[in-house]
């Protein structure tokens, strides 16, 4: 772990010890973020490291496994031009409790990210993080309950895509012969 990792995140490799790496959650990972909307902060950053992640463990990309990515930073840009947009900034901005935060966290960091983007799109009054309330996958709405005027276009799920890639070069086998 590099010092300017450790400073952010206030862990140094032996901390680190304790965890399994990403190849070990992978598979828990992607059926917890299957078809679900992303808000990440600084979406393109977090995205890089976590596709490359993905490659090593010979797994699709990203977008590919969720149904969308919602940049925050990108939205607060839009709505906040010329102005600071940082988590921190934005929890001053919006007046919502940061005294918890003394370093990068990814659970308080999760947290206060919820309630910045929810007073940023004003339209609901909770995303429900918490995990004992409805249970640890639970998802609000699959992507086939959503209706709009628009053409809905039902993305293949992880197993289907593989079983799809399967039987593509299965067909480019038989070509050959």
């Amino acid at each position: 772990v590099d010092k300017g990792a450790e400073e952010i995140h206030g862990m140094n490799a032996a901390q680190l010890k304790i965890y399994p790496k990403f190849e070990g959650i992978v598979e828990e990972f992607i059926e917890f973020i299957e078809g679900t909307t992303l808000i990440i902060h600084n979406a393109e950053f977090d995205k890089g490291f976590l596709d490359a992640e993905l490659a090593r463990a010979g797994k699709y990309k990203l977008s590919e496994i969720c149904h969308k990515i919602i940049d925050s930073l990108k939205l607060a840009r839009e709505l906040h031009p010329m102005k600071r947009a940082s988590l921190d900034a934005l929890c001053i901005r919006y007046g919502i409790d940061r005294s918890m935060r003394n370093m990068h966290g990814a659970i308080l960091d999760a947290r206060l990210l919820a309630d910045v983007y929810l007073a940023m799109t004003r339209g609901q009054e909770s995303l429900i993080i918490e995990e004992g309330i409805l249970g640890k996958n639970t998802k609000l709405f699959q992507n086939s309950d959503i209706i709009t005027n628009q053409i809905f276009v039902r993305r293949a799920s992880l197993d289907e895509k593989i079983a799809h890639d399967q039987y593509m070069e299965k067909l480019k086998n038989q070509e050959k012969n």
